[in-house]
């Protein structure tokens, strides 16, 4: 029962949680790379494709802010709801129990039958509740999850860019010269990573 009441209270928490800085951060990281963009060493294609690609970072964290202003109350109005709904549960089982001892002397056949409803009963409500609960704790992470999944993430250790923040930094490794390619290339190895691709072409050259 205390794991039950436990797996409830968590998912609960879980819907709770603003994720708005999370979604912050993923944008900042994607405009971090794009301020690393060397604009002179690029091409027309590419350059127009830098001022696109701001565009889409601040699109999706502006869509975000949208959707999260609106999602946000009616996940709380859910979880309030829940909570009041287990509430009316725990009450209904200690009335139940009470009755069931008032007429267990009297009638012992209806106190076995409230206990038998008292027993199913919670079983059935509290694994409601709970599905309920984990129901929402997942709808409420679907905005961020959208959000970073566009964003993406920036290279790092043994992950390669991903998203926006992928095409961002073939920009970045686009508009570095020769020089800076190969070092870039260099601790990139180091770091597990690879030089990026550009979003819809082949391959970037190696430096030579």
């Amino acid at each position: 029962m205390a794991k039950k009441n436990n797996e409830f209270a968590a998912a609960l928490k879980q819907a709770g949680i603003n994720r708005s800085a999370e979604v912050r951060t993923g944008a900042g990281q994607a405009c971090d790379v794009l301020g690393k963009v060397n604009r002179s060493g690029l091409d027309p294609a590419a350059a127009q494709e830098l001022a696109q690609l701001r565009q889409e970072v601040d699109r999706a964290e502006t869509t975000y802010g949208q959707t999260h202003a609106t999602a946000d109350p009616q996940i709380a109005a859910r979880a309030k709801h829940l909570t009041t709904v287990n509430t009316v549960r725990k009450l209904t089982q200690v009335l139940l129990l009470l009755l069931a001892v008032i007429v267990l002397f009297n009638e012992w056949w209806v106190a076995m039958v409230l206990l038998v409803v008292l027993i199913v009963g919670r079983l059935i409500a509290r694994k409601w509740l709970v599905g309920q609960a984990q129901l929402l704790a997942r709808q409420s992470t679907q905005p961020s999850a959208e959000a970073l999944r566009t964003i993406g993430r920036p290279f790092g250790g043994l992950s390669d860019p991903s998203g926006l923040c992928a095409r961002a930094d073939a920009l970045y490794w686009a508009g570095l010269d020769k020089h800076g390619k190969l070092l870039e290339q260099q601790r990139r190895r180091s770091r597990g990573t690879q030089p990026p691709r550009r979003a819809g072409s082949r391959k970037l050259p190696a430096v030579r």
